[in-house]
């Protein structure tokens, strides 16, 4: 089972997933750090935890070191590029 977590500035959602399916949604404000509504979970057993999120290094770290303390891993944070199998960002930020 992998735990997947879509962290936005004011709210956390999570779903888990086997496979191609889909179970245990929930969602969450946490206005702050988002860390402590991960704390607040009593998480099931993953075999890895992937984070998709807008929030910073600093946000990122506090997750880092909550998934590794309840997991014994390190979690996958998703990547933002500005290409990617031709399609580009048109951000310039």
């Amino acid at each position: 089972m992998i735990l997947l977590l879509d962290i936005g500035n004011s709210r956390m959602k999570w779903a888990l997933s086997h496979g191609a399916q889909l179970s245990g949604f929930g969602a969450e404000d946490h206005r702050g750090p988002p860390a402590s509504v991960f704390d607040s979970h009593n998480w099931p057993k993953a075999r890895a935890v992937w984070i998709a999120r807008v929030m910073g290094a600093e946000a990122d770290q506090k997750l880092h070191e909550r998934v590794h303390a309840r997991f014994q891993f390190a979690p996958q944070f998703a990547r933002v590029t500005a290409e990617h199998s031709g399609l580009r960002i048109a951000y310039s930020e």
